[in-house]
């Protein structure tokens, strides 16, 4: 994963005592075209941390970067700003960065790694488990990103995470996080992108998730809602891998962990079928009432809807 080494609060430290923690200094960042990937250095090689490296994960840099003298102008303090992100800049000549700050994609790369037979690294396992300890709200549950408060959509998913990442059921933040999600009703009550991950992963039904209704993409491309004529994220992240995925199906053959997965994310099964009929009435209502005189929502699918309009979950 490209993701930068996660830096451990004061709470983190607390909560990860007894878990395998990475050594920061010996993270290492490569670049190849333009795509960053951290390994960890298990053999302690001779090259020594960078500036950025160090940057990035919270070390000391003081003696890569000394202090600036104190400004007294205005240019004095972009001239020390653009001098400390010149030292920034990596071998290669473009300046790294962490996609930091969304809480819901993890969650699609361990299910797909689960899918694939990919095995991550222990220390890459370690990181992933402190930095979604660090970022797990008091109450128990994640947010869509780090800053929001926490959703169905983002507990479900991270929940899911955790346990993929082989965080024990019994885990005291494990525990935390299925007290809120049960009291919010469980996973059942997710956002419909929260809907296709589980069901890709075999925790729930396709059954229960919108059609994504790749056979749009069938249609002229002069037609007006036409697939090509969506916003990008609906075009190239629902319509068309989320909607192959549904046209055949794709799920993971179950085991002992997923049936355990499937216990404890949905409080009450019984209560699926009726949760997918009242959620298709109150969309089509929301339709109608809010967005009547626009006709280009009109033209979305029911999936490209739900997907922006359950932020509250």
């Amino acid at each position: 994963p490209g993701c930068v080494p996660a830096k451990m609060s004061k709470a983190g430290k607390q909560r990860a005592e007894g878990t395998l923690v990475t050594q920061l200094s010996k993270w290492r960042l490569k670049n190849e075209s333009g795509r960053q990937t951290w390994r960890y250095d298990v053999l302690g090689s001779d090259q020594s941390q960078t500036l950025f490296e160090r940057h990035a994960v919270g070390l000391d840099t003081s003696d890569l970067a000394p202090d600036f003298p104190d400004p007294s102008t205005l240019s004095d303090v972009l001239h020390n700003g653009m001098s400390f992100y010149c030292k920034l800049q990596v071998e290669d000549g473009h300046w790294a960065g962490d996609y930091g700050g969304p809480l819901f994609l993890m969650a699609g790369l361990l299910i797909v790694c689960r899918i694939t037979g990919i095995v991550l690294t222990e220390q890459q396992t370690a990181e992933m488990i402190r930095y979604l300890r660090n970022v797990q709200q008091t109450d128990g549950g994640w947010g869509l990103h780090t800053e929001g408060k926490s959703t169905v959509f983002g507990t479900a998913l991270n929940y899911v995470t955790m346990r993929l990442l082989g965080v024990d059921i019994d885990d005291d933040d494990v525990i935390r996080a299925r007290a809120f999600l049960h009291q919010k009703g469980g996973a059942v009550a997710i956002p419909s992108w929260g809907k296709f991950w589980l069901s890709v992963l075999n925790v729930y039904e396709w059954d229960g998730c919108h059609s994504l209704c790749p056979e749009l993409w069938l249609l002229p491309t002069w037609f007006p809602v036409h697939p090509s004529k969506l916003w990008c994220h609906c075009r190239q992240v629902v319509m068309q891998p989320c909607g192959n995925c549904l046209s055949v199906l794709v799920c993971l053959l179950g085991d002992a962990s997923i049936l355990s997965l499937v216990i404890h994310l949905l409080v009450d099964l019984s209560i699926q079928l009726i949760y997918i009929l009242v959620l298709s009435s109150l969309l089509w209502m929301l339709k109608s009432l809010v967005f009547d005189i626009c006709w280009i929502v009109e033209g979305l699918p029911a999936n490209g809807i739900l997907l922006f309009c359950q932020t509250e979950s």
